[in-house]
């Protein structure tokens, strides 16, 4: 059976049953990885409903309205034309957050929010042998601001500035942060290249944490949404994907404070070349973490003391 062309998936007049079944064989045909998920999410946004509210006016047998077919059906052309979910809806979810989300930043993934966590327990550990904050955090290639935002929710103890190359990127880290600063807590954006040195950074942070560019050249995505990622958030600049996140392990080493967390995010072969290289920068109690796929993800290591690093 031939699935029907895009312009014709859904009928006038269908049910919300009848789209979604339809919306569904479509995305399937077009070879997407989640076309049941991405179907619903596109029937909402189509109405306007959360997920409860949709499932409940399906059960209700609920028609289309010939607006809503037609917003629908240009929406489900995207997506099976592979342009990303997230960009089609205009927004990502990342930890508690809703961010906004285009072309020019790279739409943030589940397993970065595990560096959140890493960055939080340390934070924790030093409260708790004493110390009061706030902290001061820097967010190395911040993207969409997934990292910085998230930090200056969830916590009141920290300062956080977050850092990017890229003005695209900064576009969209711009809307995620406007409105998050609150009683001289909040993130400042910079922009700017994370593998030069910036003098006013020097042991000026208590964090540096990072998702930086880190494929590997030699291992271009095949899937067309990562595709729509842009090349500089994504490439490390080598054939190993390791020479970018490298430079800016070397300027995280200048700038954080003994005693501070590096923590990067990285490729599940980088583990052990990035430990070495954060034991050379003179980090102590370097590890790698797994995510929950149980793929090695993030480093981190702790800046030695002062009396260690002075020769």
């Amino acid at each position: 059976m031939t699935s029907p062309a895009p312009s014709g998936t859904v009928r006038p007049g269908a049910s919300l049953a009848e789209a979604a079944r339809a919306l569904e064989s479509l995305l399937v045909e077009a070879g997407v990885d989640s076309p049941g998920a991405d179907a619903r999410a596109l029937l909402g946004e189509a109405l306007g409903m959360s997920p409860g509210e949709l499932a409940l006016a399906r059960v209700r047998g609920r028609e289309l309205a010939d607006p809503e077919r037609e917003q629908l059906m240009r929406m489900a052309a995207r997506r099976a034309a592979r342009e990303p979910l997230q960009h089609i809806l205009g927004r990502a979810p990342f930890r508690r957050l809703e961010l906004r989300v285009g072309p020019g930043c790279l739409v943030p993934r589940p397993e970065t929010e595990l560096l959140v966590d890493l960055v939080a327990a340390h934070l924790d550990r030093r409260r708790a042998a004493g110390e009061r904050g706030p902290f001061s955090v820097l967010d190395l290639g911040t993207g969409s601001g997934a990292i910085a935002a998230a930090l200056a929710t969830e916590r009141d103890d920290v300062r956080v500035t977050a850092l990017d190359v890229s003005p695209e990127a900064l576009h969209w880290a711009r809307i995620n942060l406007e409105g998050l600063n609150r009683g001289g807590l909040g993130v400042e954006l910079v922009e700017a290249d994370a593998t030069v040195g910036r003098p006013e950074f020097e042991r000026a942070f208590d964090v540096v944490v990072s998702n930086p560019p880190y494929v590997p050249e030699s291992e271009r995505p095949e899937q067309p949404e990562a595709l729509a990622d842009p090349e500089r958030a994504l490439y490390g600049g080598s054939p190993d994907g390791l020479r970018i996140p490298v430079l800016m392990a070397e300027r995280a080493a200048e700038w954080c404070r003994p005693g501070g967390l590096v923590a990067f995010e990285h490729a599940e072969t980088q583990g052990r070349p990035l430990r070495d290289r954060f034991e050379e920068l003179g980090f102590e109690g370097v590890r790698t973490d797994r995510d929950l796929a149980g793929r090695d993800r993030m480093t981190s290591g702790v800046m030695a003391s002062s009396e260690r690093m002075d020769p």
